[in-house]
């Protein structure tokens, strides 16, 4: 599809992403408006697996939604930093673990339909408990569960974050398709 910006104006700047209002001509008729976040940086999100395939979820209060949701730790990756080095960092810092294996996954864009935001998906296995005081205000409790009833919990509308619900059956589907255990050997 042929399109062309004939106006675009930042209306908002800020710390993580800038709101553009666009309106756009497609092929050479159709005239549109769209509100875009741009220049959101990227994220990595990890889905931490046991060596007894429970996985380890944060709980975290959002303030958009207004209430604490379920979640695999995630984080902005910083200027310089790679997304495997993000993961790392997040992993530590939302759950207190280190994991000897990282494989990506999966990246896309979470919203394209308004958002640039690009997410980079990570499996981390491997895992080891480091004593580390976890900022509260920004993960309230460390979660166990098993991958099964995380999926469960997905697919029965209790877990609600799209990035969480989507690592956790990407995992699901990879463990059942393949030999789980050999994924962490193929990791960084």
């Amino acid at each position: 599809m042929k399109f062309k910006v004939w106006q675009s104006k930042r209306v908002f700047s800020g710390h993580i992403f800038d709101v553009f209002c666009d309106w756009l001509e497609i092929e050479g008729k159709q005239k549109i408006y769209r509100e875009v976040l741009r220049n959101h940086k990227e994220v990595s999100a990890i889905v931490p697996v046991e060596s007894d395939h429970r996985v380890v979820l944060v709980k975290q209060f959002r303030y958009p939604v207004k209430k604490e949701i379920l979640e695999i730790p995630a984080g902005l990756v910083e200027k310089g930093e790679s997304p495997l080095a993000c993961a790392k960092r997040e992993l530590l810092e939302e759950t207190g673990y280190r994991a000897k294996s990282f494989l990506k996954i999966a990246t896309f864009y979470t919203t394209p339909g308004y958002s640039d935001e690009l997410l980079h998906l990570f499996l981390a296995t491997g895992l080891s408990k480091v004593e580390l005081n976890i900022d509260k205000e920004e993960v309230s409790e460390v979660i166990k569960l098993s991958l099964s009833e995380a999926v469960d919990l997905f697919l029965k509308g209790k877990i609600v974050d799209a990035k969480t619900g989507l690592g956790l059956v990407l995992i699901y589907l990879l463990k059942e398709k393949a030999d789980f255990d050999e994924l962490g050997k193929r990791s960084s």
